[in-house]
């Protein structure tokens, strides 16, 4: 396809899994965290230049890093696919990187390459609120998501500074799903329910105390879960189980038959305390992703690979579930609770202000 002006967005964090083997299946284990919220909030910067320069631009994305595309559809957003040889394996990443930044001029009959957005050239057009781009780009600035980018407006020193202002209108909101059968089932399944963040694996900071304030029979298979951890970060706290359980109890102390939907990078035998404690009113999205798999099986996608390559229908599903909730119980810092919030303008606190605070909340928008 020949485009008039591009974004080329490179994955910023050199891709998940172990694409090294550049074959199309890359077996995941549960929890293997594919970044879908980060690499989300990085591509709403590119859509956000695009938005100002008048949707001028096509933005491009690596197939190789972005399977969801096939099932996700980002506005003005196309995937460029990888060139392979024989027996399913890839040529070689720095070839396809070359190809993917190469700018073909079918009119001229000519080949250049794209120009970079370096971090300081990106953090100096957000500041001055400059958003003339090069005609072809690509990204060269590592992550960024666009609330930091535009508080460099109001303090160009933020550095690591979790952002402060809120916008009203952002590029996420307009994200889809392809099939109009799966987006109304999704949100008719969490219609009307709380929604509940639950993280405590890839960048959790987690203590001896807090494992053992697990239920025993979790203990140990939660402390091999993590030992594959890739990461670790103060910023990530470890909510204990006492937290949610009395957000819940407080819930249905007001609701007794107000339903749930937990939202966790936690396999379900890892959260038996939430699914023993409340089985009458916790949903289980097990069925929706069944009717999902069989109704993409129906309409010529290769279901073992969406699985077996990035968690596909998993992760939308548990993402879009927990963003079609009425109302949300945030794990504090994570994009995955952020994509939820900001969708749907979604009511959400972070599960350790106070109960009392939440109750209030919930109170409130459910006119209870």
């Amino acid at each position: 396809m020949y485009y008039k002006g591009t974004l080329r967005w490179l994955e910023p964090f050199g891709g998940w899994g172990h694409h090294n083997n550049f074959f199309d299946y890359v077996t995941l284990e549960f929890g293997t965290d594919t970044g879908l919220c980060n690499r989300i909030l990085h591509w709403e910067v590119a859509e956000f230049i695009n938005e100002k320069n008048d949707f001028s631009y096509d933005i491009l994305l690596q197939d190789l890093f972005w399977p969801e595309l096939e099932i996700l559809d980002l506005p003005h957003t196309h995937p460029v696919k990888m060139e392979k040889f024989s027996f399913g394996l890839y040529y070689p990443m720095e070839f396809n990187k070359l190809k993917f930044l190469t700018v073909y001029d079918i009119e001229n009959m000519k080949v250049s390459m794209t120009d970079p957005i370096t971090k300081d050239y990106i953090e100096k057009a957000f500041f001055n609120e400059d958003y003339e781009f090069p005609k072809e780009a690509h990204s060269d600035f590592g992550y960024y998501d666009i609330k930091r980018l535009i508080n460099f407006r109001y303090n160009p020193n933020l550095a690591i500074q979790y952002p402060v202002l809120n916008l009203s209108q952002r590029p996420l909101q307009n994200i889809k799903l392809k099939y109009n059968f799966i987006q109304t089932l999704l949100e008719n399944f969490t219609k009307g329910c709380v929604g509940i963040h639950i993280r405590r694996h890839n960048g959790v900071y987690v203590t001896e105390d807090d494992i053992n304030s697990l239920p025993d029979e979790n203990r140990e298979g939660y402390r091999e879960f993590i030992a594959k951890t890739n990461s670790v970060h103060n910023a990530y706290k470890f909510i204990r189980d006492d937290v949610y359980i009395k957000i819940i109890d407080g819930i249905l102390e007001i609701n007794p038959s107000q339903k749930f939907y937990i939202s966790s990078d936690l396999p379900k035998n890892l959260l038996s305390q939430y699914y023993d404690r409340y089985s009458n009113n916790l949903l289980v999205n097990t069925e929706v992703i069944k009717q999902i798999n069989e109704f993409l099986v129906d309409n010529r996608h290769d279901v073992y690979r969406l699985k077996t390559y990035g968690n596909v229908v998993e992760n939308i599903v548990d993402l879009f579930c927990l963003s079609y909730c009425d109302f949300l119980i945030k794990s504090n810092k994570s994009t995955w609770s952020e994509f939820a919030e900001e969708y749907r303008h979604q009511p959400a606190l972070d599960a350790d202000k106070s109960l009392d605070k939440i109750i209030e909340k919930y109170i409130k928008v459910f006119n209870k």
